[in-house]
């Protein structure tokens, strides 16, 4: 298949570079001259072989050679030429030399046939060169576009960030311990759609895949804890591309549950965090944030003892029509479950 559009693409390349030696007419001509004596020596070599009556036979393959090729003013030249050649040659002549009659019409249809396909050379060169243009038009079109919507990104992107910039300094004028930490959360919480943001697609416009959103994603809260005894380990099946309206749901998702970790799992001392997304033979998709920290106190529950953190992460389970939920197993994990979600991000990874 790849081969059969690499020959498709080399036949495109050809014929839009003609016609040939556009900018050298006087080798463009000798090489005109050059078709009509091949032409010539051809009909030469084969008239002792063919009936009476083909005086034009190798003619007007040269003539549609060399106005493809060259143009259809060489195209012309090369039939004012053969023409010449074939009257001259090939021609019935009477006892005084005279052409025979028919000699006039038979050299009339020629030209004519000669005229219609320059005529058609012409027209296909001129269509030619106006899809190259409009080729070379999109081309600048979409490069145009892709730079104003990775500019777009990154201005949102910024723009959020920003206003969390501005949250953790209005920190600083608050003393109450709630409101700080509530600043802090929000802050936290516009980075993490921030850096999603300029992540939802690769250069091109694509999905990207899943891993390359979890990887910097998780990186980033667990740098913004200030905390450097805590290791992560990323892991994401192959394959898998997270779609736009899903990635910042999911994204956020992912977010709160490191940040829970490290606040709740590692108050007192380091550990390490494990991400895993991967998927069941139902198709679901399960993301696993794990952790080896103090585990979830005796007789918790999300719904009554859950902070705004989990709250907001069982809405966007809901969201996902998916469902969250926290385990105590050496540490805490915290499990996404997202029915069919494997499916649908083969279908965007295939795309």
């Amino acid at each position: 298949m790849s081969m059969s559009g690499g020959k498709s693409d080399s036949a495109g390349g050809w014929l839009e570079s003609l016609p040939l030696l556009r900018k050298r007419p006087l080798l463009a001509f000798a090489a005109t001259l050059a078709i009509c004596a091949v032409a010539l020596a051809l009909r030469l070599v084969i008239d002792s072989l063919l009936p009476p009556g083909f005086p034009f036979l190798t003619f007007l393959p040269a003539v549609f050679a060399a106005g493809l090729l060259f143009g259809g003013r060489n195209g012309v030249l090369a039939g004012a030429i053969c023409a010449l050649l074939a009257r001259h040659f090939f021609l019935p002549r009477l006892e005084n030399y005279a052409l025979a009659p028919g000699a006039h019409s038979a050299t009339a249809i020629f030209l004519f046939v000669t005229a219609a396909m320059m005529l058609l050379v012409y027209w296909m060169h001129r269509s030619t060169a106006r899809l190259v243009r409009e080729r070379e038009r999109n081309a600048q079109l979409a490069q145009t576009r892709a730079l104003l919507f990775r500019e777009l990104q990154h201005r949102v992107s910024n723009n959020l960030q920003v206003a969390g910039a501005l949250l953790t300094l209005q920190r600083s004028a608050v003393s109450e311990p709630a409101a700080r930490h509530a600043l802090d959360e929000a802050a936290m919480r516009l980075t993490v759609i921030g850096g999603i943001s300029r992540q939802l697609y690769d250069l091109e416009g694509r999905p990207r895949p899943l891993h390359q959103l979890l990887d910097p994603l998780c990186g980033d809260v667990v740098r913004a804890s200030g905390r450097d005894d805590i290791g992560l380990v990323v892991h994401a099946s192959e394959g898998l591309a997270i779609p736009p309206q899903s990635a910042l749901p999911l994204g956020l998702i992912v977010a709160e549950a490191v940040a829970n970790a490290i606040e709740h799992g590692f108050a007192d001392q380091g550990g390490a965090i494990e991400v895993a997304a991967a998927c069941r033979e139902d198709g679901a998709l399960v993301v696993e944030i794990a952790d080896n920290g103090a585990g979830l106190k005796p007789g918790f529950s999300m719904a009554e003892h859950g902070g705004l953190g989990l709250k907001i992460a069982r809405m966007l389970a809901k969201q996902l029509e998916g469902s969250f939920e926290l385990v105590d197993a050496a540490g805490t994990t915290a499990r996404l479950i997202i029915p069919a979600g494997c499916d649908t991000m083969r279908d965007m990874a295939e795309e």
